[in-house]
């Protein structure tokens, strides 16, 4: 873990999310620009029943996101849906994206019975496998599931 580290909601598209973007691009991570775009276009700003959006800052700099939404891709009110969760490559086997996701679950058992997530990425998948998310059949949905409960 680290000092200096505090999680707290993200309220607001700051530019300090551009710094995470421009790295996620360059390492083919997509999602936080699509992340920005929907926040931006109004689409998504995790402020739904339940929904929020975190952001790890490590000495009052952001170093990581991570949010839950209801699951659009469930019928089930209480299914949720971990996204975007993302931490920048210095920031990194700190502990920081066990962290959010550690936070996003305790902050899910006020409204949601279980979470759901999609990863394509190898090494992703390997985390929420440590993180104890089993992984799905059904991929076009969904990788890993876990009960929060």
């Amino acid at each position: 873990m680290t000092q200096g580290l505090e999680i707290r909601p993200v309220l607001t598209m700051s530019d300090e999310l551009n710094s995470l973007m421009v790295e996620a691009d360059l390492e083919g991570h997509h999602f936080m620009r699509r992340l920005r775009k929907e926040w931006e276009a109004g689409l998504n700003r995790f402020d739904g029943d339940g929904e929020f959006l975190l952001g790890a800052y490590c000495d009052q700099r952001l170093c990581g996101v991570g949010g839950l939404n209801a699951d659009p891709y469930s019928s089930l009110p209480a299914i949720g849906r971990l996204r975007h969760l993302y931490v920048a490559p210095p920031a990194r086997r700190l502990g920081i994206g066990t962290m959010l996701v550690n936070e996003i679950r305790v902050r899910a058992m006020q409204r949601f019975l279980a979470l759901r997530l999609r990863t394509s990425s190898v090494a992703a998948a390997a985390f929420y496998d440590r993180l104890g998310f089993e992984k799905t059949d059904e991929e076009a949905a969904s990788t890993h599931f876990s009960w929060n409960v």
